[in-house]
């Protein structure tokens, strides 16, 4: 007799996950909501992950072993794949779901038929809480600086996948939730519940910490992708300042932020024709963006003090404000 399709998929890749396994499992199969498959998908481990897996005498949980180790990216797709379930949830195999993580994702989902994505705040573990932005609009501006969602909160329509064929992208050894998402919201709106949902635990041995350089870099080419959606002729050098700026990088020079502002006002102008961003919340994300420019410079110089007043921003930060900062930049500039 077949088996009645499950509401819910859990897809969780494991590669020698000792020693957080188990909270990870027991934090799923403990939850308020029940109606789900845990597909878990071991990436060839060579210590005893398999033997705790194999531990748990829970019907839900289904192990898929791969032969050889073939990365997280095309195990998620061989999760993805296999998949039954209406809703696909994602689960790291150190992080922890809280008790009733599913049953408000589901709830929220099944009520807003046009959320087709939808993951929660989370909380690293002893340390502080990580708040994504929540609405839409806010999402879709917040891709513009970073991933804004966990991984591990993240629960998707499957028909949203299987009508635009949409999965991972097995180029990415990192970072691949992150270009996936920016792929996912071309079709849907997206939503993040502020409420810490998933406990996210820190350590030297996850994919983040282990291949940072490989994960900024692959940060900045999706990126450079979003923003070409609105502009297309975004350069490398573009994504450089924009980084620069965001990470709060204090070595920012007259030229860049020349460059840099004259990028903002393409940003602006090209998106009245897109549409793709509110342009109300777009131009509050752009003037944020280049009051942290200015606090990132090098040394300020008179050209920038011009570069300045012919920005779009003035009017925003008020003539007084305007006087005050560009007069304190002159002060400091022949300091």
């Amino acid at each position: 007799m077949n088996q009645p399709q499950p509401l819910i998929t859990v897809i969780m890749s494991v590669y020698n996950g000792l020693p957080y396994l188990r909270d990870a499992i027991t934090s799923i199969l403990h939850q308020s909501f029940s109606d789900f498959e845990f597909l878990i998908i071991d990436d060839a481990s060579t210590d005893e992950s398999v033997n705790v897996i194999n531990s748990y005498n829970d019907s839900r949980i289904q192990l898929y072993q791969n032969q050889s180790n073939i990365g997280l990216t095309a195990s998620l797709n061989k999760g993805l794949k296999l998949a039954k379930g209406k809703y696909i949830a994602r689960m790291d195999a150190d992080d922890i779901s809280e008790h009733t993580r599913i049953e408000e994702q589901i709830s929220l989902m099944e009520k807003h038929a046009d959320i087709g994505l939808c993951g929660s705040w989370y909380q690293i573990i002893d340390g502080r809480v990580i708040k994504k932005p929540i609405t839409h609009e806010e999402i879709m501006l917040g891709m513009l600086r970073r991933n804004p969602f966990g991984h591990s909160t993240i629960m998707i329509r499957a028909s949203l996948l299987n009508k635009h064929k949409l999965i991972y992208n097995e180029n990415f050894t990192s970072s691949q939730d992150y270009d996936l998402w920016s792929r996912i919201v071309e079709h849907t709106k997206a939503y993040n519940i502020p409420k810490v949902l998933v406990k996210y635990r820190l350590h030297t041995n996850q994919v983040s910490v282990k291949k940072e350089k490989e994960q900024l870099k692959n940060e900045s080419k999706i990126k450079k992708q979003i923003l070409q959606k609105v502009l297309a002729d975004v350069s490398n050098k573009e994504i450089l300042i924009h980084e620069k700026v965001i990470f709060n990088t204090h070595n920012i020079s007259t030229k860049e932020f020349v460059s840099y502002v004259n990028f903002l006002k393409r940003l602006l102008k090209a998106n009245t024709k897109s549409l793709r961003y509110h342009s109300g919340k777009l131009y509050e994300f752009t003037y944020k963006l280049w009051l942290s420019a200015i606090k990132n410079l090098q040394k300020p110089s008179l050209d920038i003090v011009f570069c300045i007043w012919r920005s779009p921003y003035p009017n925003r930060h008020g003539f007084i404000n305007m006087l005050k900062l560009t007069t304190k930049l002159l002060i400091s500039s022949y300091a």
